[in-house]
């Protein structure tokens, strides 16, 4: 058991530890001092600031298949019982406005070559997406 009482009852609901023990359910772990669900390259931050940007759960796990119900819910009780951790790292990583300056020139022949190869590569899959 940890020091966090709503995230070892999260994590007792989805059949697995917080933090260490074995288990088949998610987990968190800590990585550079950067807390994920195990098995998600995308830190907790960052799927709280998905969620209060009004992503649905669903939406989430799309984009993130390795994702369950049970690791969001973990996620979501981590990030209650951490709102200062979680709030300074929105604040520093958080989705930043890109200066045209920074932007800069789009390069056409540059693009449609990238698009080119990108429907040789996959060509097939948009053919049967089309049908």
């Amino acid at each position: 058991m940890s020091n966090h009482p709503e995230i070892d009852r999260a994590a007792e609901a989805a059949g697995s530890a917080p933090i260490g023990g074995e288990t088949s359910g998610p987990r968190l772990v800590h990585e550079e001092g950067i807390a994920y669900v195990e098995g998600c390259d995308v830190p907790i931050w960052r799927l709280e600031m998905v969620r209060r940007a009004g992503r649905s759960p669903a939406a989430l796990m799309k984009v993130f298949p390795v994702l369950t119900p049970e690791a969001l819910d973990l996620a979501a009780a981590y990030a209650r019982q951490h709102p200062d951790e979680i709030d300074a790292r929105i604040r520093e990583c958080g989705p930043m406005e890109v200066s045209a300056e920074d932007e800069g020139e789009d390069d056409e022949a540059e693009i449609r070559a990238d698009l080119d190869g990108i429907f040789e590569e996959f060509g097939e899959v948009f053919r049967r997406l089309a049908q």
